[in-house]
């Protein structure tokens, strides 16, 4: 992880070169778009047994700034994914379905006239369908993030957005599953 924010941070250190004027539209009483998307594929393996999904997420976010690079407000992510596995010679396919409600908070820091980072955290709580063949399951979980973002302004409302985030999340029956998201998306001002 120490390796992909210091990549951020050169990638925002080098693109500042050729700006001119200074974007800062993350002033108290503005709000916030965001979109982003995810794309990213799983695949275990063990004895007698393969494992395979691929997952797509689109995530948005409807901020409000309470001070000059503060804002907070809800966050919303779908999520479908499909899993084929192999145990013991049986192929198993099914479909995942998710919906994600939460609220995050985040904090913009001008690093240079076109570029901000910010830290982010998040609650939420998630519903999984699990439609598979021969039986289906729904699943409650409830998580956590924290993750880092840079935004590169296009213009004084426009911004290209990525980011990381790292978190867990808790299942009814007490278990719990580690978060690695890294999104690419836009961000409107407004």
């Amino acid at each position: 992880m120490r390796h992909l924010i210091a990549s951020l941070l050169l990638l925002t250190l080098a693109t500042s070169a050729t700006a001119q004027e200074v974007f800062k539209p993350y002033v108290k009483g503005s709000r916030l778009v965001a979109l982003s998307m995810n794309r990213h594929y799983e695949s275990s393996e063990g004895n007698n047994f393969e494992s395979s999904r691929s997952f797509t997420s689109l995530n948005a976010q409807f901020g409000y700034f309470f001070a000059d690079g503060f804002t907070a407000g809800v966050d919303m992510l779908g999520q479908i994914a499909t899993e084929k596995s192999v145990d013991y010679g049986v192929i198993d396919k099914e479909s995942i379905i998710a919906s994600e409600f939460g609220f995050f908070a985040a904090y913009f820091i001008q690093m240079t006239s076109q570029h901000a980072i910010y830290p982010e955290l998040r609650l939420f709580t998630v519903t999984t369908e699990f439609n598979r063949e021969f039986n289906d399951i729904v699943i409650n979980e409830t998580g956590r993030t924290v993750g880092v973002g840079v935004t590169y302004f296009i213009n004084s409302s426009i911004g290209l957005d990525a980011k990381f985030r790292i978190g867990e999340m808790k299942s009814e029956n007490r278990s719990k599953r580690d978060i690695h998201q890294f999104l690419f998306g836009f961000q409107i001002f407004l």
